[in-house]
């Protein structure tokens, strides 16, 4: 099994103790991995802004988690690498917005920056 370590005898007969083992095989995380990764991540910050007591409003939480949900994404959390956000339009979009006389998403992966520093500059009363 990948990830399982078969150095030693109890790790080969138990798979579970083995997967936890220091000296089992290191690996890049697979993409369902770094999937659920992210997933739990986000919901320890849900659990955590729903019990935030300096956040007593309901905007106050929303506002919380949206910030910590981008710096975790931007790879402020010690959790977490930095996610790549970048529009992923549609191959007709751009032909579509040209015929309505309307701008359309680049394809070109720009850079949106720190998205929890340009968060509050957009923020909304």
């Amino acid at each position: 099994m990948s990830g399982v370590c078969t150095k030693h005898e109890d790790c080969r007969n138990n798979p579970e103790l083995g997967a936890t083992c220091y000296a089992r095989t290191l690996r890049a995380y697979t993409p369902e991995e770094v999937r659920n990764r992210l997933l739990d991540h986000l919901w320890v910050m849900v659990d955590y802004w729903e019990r935030e007591e300096r956040a007593p409003t309901a905007r106050d939480k929303i506002t919380g988690f949206m910030h910590s949900a981008l710096a975790a994404l931007d790879g402020c959390s010690m959790a977490l690498p930095c996610f790549l956000v970048t529009p992923m339009p549609h191959r007709t979009d751009k032909k579509y917005h040209q015929e309505n006389g309307e701008n359309w998403y680049p394809t070109n992966r720009p850079d949106l920056g720190p998205l929890h520093e340009f968060m509050y500059q957009r923020g909304r009363k």
